[in-house]
């Protein structure tokens, strides 16, 4: 499991590219990724350059939007 933080509510869809599948930062592939506080469905995908979120419809809170991280085995 990892979390991460986007500080302030995101303004447009998430990237984070240290999370890219060619960084090769993470030795499981990622699963999934919610967003705590919420059970709103997220849009992600894991591309070459980045870990791409879409951003959440319902805001959570204005100080940060916490994701969290599933990963594989």
């Amino acid at each position: 499991m990892l979390y991460a933080i986007a500080l302030g509510w995101p303004a447009s869809d998430v990237a984070m590219r240290a999370l890219g599948r060619r960084a090769a930062r993470l030795a499981r592939p990622i699963t999934g990724v919610t967003l705590l506080g919420s059970n709103e469905k997220l849009r992600w995908k894991q591309s070459d350059t980045a870990l791409e979120i879409a951003r959440p419809q319902r805001k959570t809170s204005d100080a940060a939007a916490v994701f969290k991280i599933a990963l594989g085995r």
